[in-house]
């Protein structure tokens, strides 16, 4: 391993990710580099990595730590893949475990944009020819996202499960006593391959949709009565959803409810607010997101954070060295 070689770089909302990726991969202070993001008054950004020698990049391998998580991430990650192509670096290595736009990967009304398949043409697009980028994503929201990018930049997704199932397990439920239970069914494969790693059953609810707005309101099916529900989400945005649902399986039978989330992808400080105040036990989720970095959060008893950097940082050693 040349550690000698190896740069790591953070975008906004993402530095957590890149401290624990330094501390994994046991590089020196001195291989960590810091953009300089300063907004002009009309709008525009200035973007340079902060370092006085020009040849600094050139023949480095480079991880660059980039959660999407809005359009000004957007853009930031395809101005700092510009610079760091046209640099000359080696090989780079983009992790960007939550991918912003997830939920909009496919036309629902005629005429609808599908800005997922625009981020992954757009990503690919802005290295040109330069092939020596690896991508990582995290639990995306529909299987296949990954596919809107090019052939030669199609990017890795990696499995939350391997993050999260290790602190369900520390819950100390036993086996009998709780089953994994979904808030709609959007995953129920997710829902019951999780029940089989955890040797459980599983139930599955369902949720209306209007627009923005939705809520958990009938069965389909799964026997939980006098168990814990282990509810299991890729994402929220307001919270509300997970409540109503654990509140319905708490009015028919079930006893608690823990929420397991790949993304805390919260809406606002209140979408946060809302789960501290929600009657779960415990809100295991990972920090692909900026919010699961929010004092709300940190402070709170109720939730447990999983690091991505050690999973991320085995992947950064499979591909660099």
């Amino acid at each position: 391993m040349n550690r000698k070689r190896t740069v790591v770089l953070t975008l906004p909302g993402s530095q957590h990710i890149a401290a624990g990726m330094m501390r994994e991969l046991n590089l020196e202070p001195s291989r960590f580099s810091k953009f300089d993001l300063t907004p002009f008054t009309g709008g525009e950004l200035y973007m340079r990595v902060i370092n006085d020698d020009p040849g600094c990049l050139r023949g480095k391998d480079v991880v660059l730590t980039a959660s999407i998580h809005d359009h000004t991430d957007f853009f930031n990650v395809l101005l700092a893949q510009d610079l760091l192509v046209h640099k000359g670096v080696r090989r780079l290595f983009i992790a960007m475990p939550y991918l912003a736009y997830c939920t909009q990967e496919r036309e629902v009304h005629p005429n609808d944009a599908v800005p997922a398949r625009m981020i992954a043409t757009q990503l690919a697009a802005g290295a040109g020819a330069y092939q020596g980028i690896s991508r990582i994503l995290l639990d995306t929201h529909t299987d296949g996202i990954q596919n809107y990018f090019p052939a030669c930049h199609v990017p890795e997704v990696m499995q939350g499960k391997s993050i999260l199932l290790p602190a369900i397990k520390k819950l100390g439920l036993s086996e009998g006593d709780f089953v994994v239970a979904s808030a709609d069914l959007g995953r129920p494969k997710w829902i019951a391959s999780y029940a089989n790693l955890l040797r459980a059953r599983f139930a599955l609810a369902n949720k209306r949709r209007a627009g923005e707005h939705s809520e958990t309101d009938q069965f389909v099916g799964g026997d939980f009565n006098g168990k814990d529900v282990v509810l299991y989400d890729d994402l929220t945005r307001s919270g509300r959803s997970a409540v109503q649902a654990l509140n319905l399986y708490t009015e028919n039978g079930a006893t608690g409810g823990y929420l397991v989330l790949s993304h805390l992808a919260a809406n606002n400080e209140a979408a946060l607010q809302v789960l501290v105040d929600s009657p779960f036990k415990r809100i295991i989720v990972t920090d692909s997101h900026r919010w699961s970095q929010h004092p709300i959060v940190q402070d709170s008893s109720k939730f447990v954070v999983c690091e991505t950097a050690p999973r991320l940082a085995r992947r950064v050693a499979d591909v660099f060295y």
